[in-house]
């Protein structure tokens, strides 16, 4: 139990580190805006998306409906099948001093303890998705990756009225 609390802590900061490395790469030394949020709002973001039940940044800060509730639903399942694991581990007697439902024996359930552990593993890699995403997408998220204003378009009238030659042009900005 130790050993999975110190690894999912290590990944944590691993997941930390790498996201101001990536960070630091794209706008080295630099704390002025990205796109179209600050730096404060995209770090403010991704601490609500962390707290339960997940992607109240994206909401609040970010009025970003896909990723809030694709954070959502990701924190909401993989709390429900952690919870569900940790029932069917707890039901197969294998906390045999707390468990209402272990045999008069003592014994454990083998298959229970099993599939309660699958699922607490699936719930816990569900969530580690959605700790990814929750990062990737409060660093990197943009409103307006379209830019309306690099687009011009010319309409050319001939003679008797009519749509003679339509232009469309794009201006490249560095």
């Amino acid at each position: 139990m130790k050993n999975q609390i110190l690894m999912k802590i290590i990944l944590i900061c691993v997941l930390l580190f790498l996201t101001g490395a990536v960070y630091a790469q794209n706008d080295p030394f630099n704390t002025a805006d990205s796109g179209d949020f600050t730096t404060g709002q995209r770090w403010l973001t991704w601490a609500l998306n962390s707290l339960p039940p997940g992607g109240i940044g994206s909401y609040v800060i970010m009025q970003d409906e896909v990723g809030g509730t694709t954070q959502l639903i990701m924190r909401i399942v993989s709390d429900v099948l952690m919870a569900t694991g940790f029932v069917y581990r707890y039901s197969s007697g294998e906390f045999n001093s707390l468990s209402l439902y272990a045999d008069n024996k003592g014994k454990v359930d083998e298959q229970k303890m099993m599939t309660g552990s699958i699922i607490m593993a699936v719930g816990e890699a569900l969530l580690t998705v959605q700790i990814i995403y929750n990062i990737v997408r409060s660093s990197t998220y943009n409103t307006s990756s379209f830019d309306t204003t690099a687009w011009n378009i010319s309409v050319f009238p001939s003679r008797n009225g009519s749509i003679d030659k339509v232009q469309l042009s794009y201006t490249l900005r560095f």
